[in-house]
Formats: C-alpha cells, structure tokens, sequence
C-alpha cells in the first residue's frame, strides 16, 4: 500500500528482446538489459522472461530463434505477459523492408501485446508523430546496414587484390597463415581458429606434401589418365586417403580440387555476391577480383588449362530426351531389368535427377522405353515398391509435417533410413523422391533444432551451451546402454538420451567397434553382424515392433 492507504498498482508483465550481431558490437547483451532494467523500474514494468538472439544478424527474421519464439508466444492464448521491451528499433531489426518490422510490431499490438523501445524518443501511443518518426528509425536501421555493407565489400576487394584470404570453405592442399599489420608471419590457423585482432590479415601457404601429391595424382588421373570424377574419388577410397576433415573422396571434391585456381597460385574473389541476405547471385567475371603469385605453384598453367577444358565441355553438354532414352533402353536391354541402383552405378547413364528433370519422374522415362514392371528399391531381406514406398512417406509427411531419421526407423513397413540414404541419397532427395516441398539440408537441419531433436555436443559456444563429453562419460553410459540391452548399435546411441550422438562416439573413439571394446563389449563385425540377422528374425529387444521387413 502507498503513503495514502492506497493500492499500488499492480506492475505490467513484460519481458525483454535483445539482441547483438557480433562480440565486438557497442551494445552488448548485458547494457541492453541495463537499458531495459532502468526503463521498466520507472515505467512499472516487471521482467518476466528474457529472449535473447546471440550472435544474429537484425537483417531478417532467419536464424532469429529468440525473435521467433516471442513472436509465437506472443500471440498464444495462454503468454504470461503483457508487454515487450526492446532497447531501439534496431534490436528490433534492421530489416530491408521497413514494413517488415512494423508488421511484426502490429501482430503483436492486435494480440494485446505493448511494445516498448526504451531508448527512444517516441512513447508507446500511435499519432501521426510517432508513427512518423517510428518508421524513418526503421529506415535509418535497415539504410546503416546497407551503407555498412557497401564499406565492408570495398574493404574486402581491396584485401583480395593484395592476396589476403577473405573467408570461404577450407581448401585441400593448402593451410592458412595468420599474419600481423607488418605482414609478419604468426602461426598457423587450425580448423575453427580464427584471428584474433582486426589489424592482422589471413595468407595462404601450401599444406603438407602428401596433400600435394594427391593433387597432382588427381591431376594426372584427370587429364592424362582421362578418368571421371567418380573414377579418381573411388581410387583414392581404395588407397585410404581422406579429404579435407576426414571425409571419404567423392566426385564433386574431386572437381572442387581440380578448379581450384590456388593450384596454380592464383586466388580469385567475388565470384559470387549475397549482401544483406539477397539470394546467392553469381558476378560476372568483369568483377572478379584476382590476385596473382599468392601462393607457390604446383602444377602447370598448361595442365591446368586442360582440366578446366574438360570440366567445361562436360559442364555444358545438355542430354536431349532421344538420347537418355537410348541410353535408358540400351541398359535395361542389357541387365534385363531396371532399378533405382542400377541407374546410380551404370556409367555413361544419366542421374535419376536429370531423368525426373527432363520426364517428370524416372517411371515416366521407363514407360516411355516399354518398361511397365513396377519400380522396387530393394535389399538384403525384402523389396520395397517405389510407388508404395512414395505414398508412404508423403503420408508421413502429411502426419508429422515432417520427414526425419527418427521417423522412417520407426516404421516397421518402410526401409530403414541408412537404406533409403544408400538407394536415393540424403534427406532432401528424400522429399524431391516422395514430391514433397523441397527443402535444403540447411532447413531440415534448422526444423529438427527448433523440434529439439539434434543433440548439442561439443564445446560452449554462442549458439547455446554444449556439453563436452570426456570418454569416461562415454563409456559410462555406452555400459549402462549395454546393461539394459544386451547389446550396442548405432541405433541404439541415437535413441539413449544420456549419450551424443553415434557419429560423435565414432569419432571419439575412432570406429565403433573401439568404443564397444572400451566399454567392455569385445566384439566383431562378423558377430554383430550375426546378432543383427537374429534379431530381425524375431523382435526388437528394445522395440516391440516386428522387424522383418527391414532390410540389411
């Protein structure tokens, strides 16, 4: 009660939204929340709930996990709060779109929902004053991003031209150095390091010798040897060399290998743009930025030129209908019958993505040639029709909203996702197969954290805290996985939620079969291999759903 014997009005709930772009942004998550903090005590408002989008870019509502939340929670029925408090509009967002951000600002208003920008000069009533001045700060936030974008390019550009390293994907063969102002070398930059003071600039140098070698061995193969792509990939499996972060050889490394220009010591930027979240857009080559002598050569102009011949004239060879056709016929005449895996490893064939992009569907290529038996993906056990297996997974989809691993192993009636990812490849092929809405692996990726259905592992990091698994937690919980089962699969660690992932344990421990033998289960492939056929003739220890219809 007041001095008066009065009542004290009741504070508003509110919670708070902030957000930063960077670590070395002026106003940092802990000074917007001090912003916040003074605003509500003398406007009575009480905090309820902070949302907060570390590390996030205010250029749109993607990746903005925090913003979509409160957007959602804002207009359920059920929210625990009345207001919103942001520090300015730019926390808000620095939309492209003005109307972006004031249509965000409106669905919550219409929800019953206030929104209140704590370091403004407007207050939370709507005239014509502060509607005026309210939409010009969006549009002072969206043109700073914009002009800081301008300024950013020119610097970069300039950079390229003196040879320094401007960001991308990690180049085979090649290290990155770290260098001061003076272009003093420092040290080597290991994967995921980065440079630490703005003033120091990032160079090229080439990598270990037999990372060299293998180049030059791809080179060989390539031109002199007229190999294909999945030719060299398939060699170098075979010889066990690995690519870039231990990862198998596959064709489209090998061209990624064969076109890179540092091979031959030139580094060329710009080739592509994507400012302020436009789509990826490739330049023309009047705007490339090339910068020369960068590194050491190590193969000749000459040779080089030949390889870039071949991937060219490979590039823009077009497959007329006629002459897939003949090829589709001639293979079907020669193995007597046609499948998706049969299609995948005849060479000289089209993809089964170009056939669906010149026919519709690989079925209609087939009838076309005189092909009527129905399409099966088999395996090891059984057979699966394509059309049946296509209805199924839209069914899924419809159910779920979603396809996933998780799902497909479930269901007893389908093949397990291991199977279809052999057959017809990772998962958004899985829904261009099944005529679902496409989607990147990027999205899928993006759904499944939103469902909470990823295992974060690893170190802390600005996305949220991971927790880093030592082996001693590992082999705990691979025993107490043992104990309860019996037995340990891949499958199984993906479902036991006190462990990481399988992947994550193959990598810890090197191969699987190591952690099951540090954890106290001395077996074989051949053993596993024979508890695996047992099982399947029966049930599942650990799920009542009969497995026979699974395939190898």
């Amino acid at each position: 009660m007041t001095a008066t014997g009065t009542l004290a009005p009741k504070p508003v709930r509110a919670v708070q939204y902030v957000r930063m772009s960077t670590d070395m942004q002026e106003f940092s998550i802990a000074a917007q929340k001090a912003v916040i903090a003074d605003y509500a005590k003398s406007h009575g408002f009480e905090i309820v709930k902070t949302y907060a989008d570390e590390g996030r870019s205010g250029l749109s509502l993607k990746g903005r996990v925090a913003l979509q939340q409160l957007l959602s929670d804002a207009l359920s029925a059920d929210r625990a709060f009345d207001a919103i408090l942001v520090q300015d509009v730019s926390r808000w967002g620095r939309f492209q779109d003005p109307d972006q951000s004031a249509h965000y600002e409106f669905i919550c208003r219409q929800a019953g929902v206030r929104i209140a920008y704590c370091s403004e000069p407007f207050e939370e009533n709507a005239n014509s004053i502060t509607s005026v001045v309210k939409h010009l700060k969006r549009v002072m936030a969206s043109e700073y991003s914009r002009e800081l974008s301008v300024k950013l390019s020119r610097a970069h550009l300039e950079h390229a031209r003196e040879g320094y390293r401007q960001g991308g994907s990690r180049r085979y063969g090649f290290r990155r150095l770290l260098v001061d102002d003076q272009d003093v070398p420092q040290m080597l930059l290991g994967p995921g390091e980065h440079k630490a003071l703005r003033s120091d600039r990032v160079r090229f140098c080439l990598g270990p010798p037999e990372e060299l070698a293998v180049i030059r061995k791809i080179f060989d193969l390539y031109v002199c040897k007229k190999r294909n792509l999945e030719q060299i990939a398939a060699y170098l499996r075979r010889k066990g060399i690995k690519a870039d972060g231990g990862r198998p050889w596959r064709g489209p490394t090998v061209r990624k290998a064969l076109t890179n220009e540092l091979v031959v010591g030139r580094y060329i930027y710009n080739r592509t743009t994507q400012k302020l979240h436009t789509p990826k857009r490739n330049n023309p080559q009047a705007l490339w930025t090339t910068a020369s002598d960068v590194v050491e050569p190590m193969i000749s102009e000459t040779l080089f030129a030949a390889a870039q011949e071949r991937i060219n004239r490979r590039a823009h060879y077009h497959h007329t209908d006629q002459r897939m056709l003949e090829v589709l016929k001639a293979l079907f005449l020669a193995k007597g019958r046609v499948s998706h895996g049969i299609i995948s490893r005849a060479g000289g064939v089209p993809s089964i993505k170009t056939y669906v992009q010149h026919f519709g569907s690989i079925e209609a290529a087939l009838k076309l040639i005189g092909y009527n038996a129905p399409l099966c993906i088999s395996g090891k056990d059984a057979a699966w029709s394509v059309t049946g297996l296509k209805a199924q997974l839209r069914g899924m989809y419809d159910q779920h909203g979603y396809l996933s691993v998780a799902l497909i192993d479930k269901d007893a009636t389908l093949p397990s996702a291991t199977h279809l990812r052999k057959k017809i490849g990772k998962m958004p092929d899985l829904y261009a197969f099944a005529g679902l809405p496409p989607k990147s692996q990027a999205e899928i990726m993006a759904e499944a954290r939103s469902r909470g259905a990823l295992k974060m592992i690893g170190r802390p990091g600005k996305k949220g805290v991971r927790r880093h698994w030592s082996k001693k937690d590992l082999i705990a919980g691979l025993k107490r996985l043992r104990a309860r089962y019996g037995y340990l699969s891949a499958v199984l660690i993906e479902a036991a939620p006190y462990l990481p992932s399988s992947s994550y344990v193959n990598r810890r421990f090197g191969t699987l079969l190591k952690a099951y033998k540090a954890a106290g289960w001395n077996t074989n492939r051949s053993e596993i291999c024979a508890l695996r056929a047992g099982r399947w003739r029966g049930r599942s220890k650990h799920n009542s759903v009969p497995l026979t219809t699974r395939s190898g």
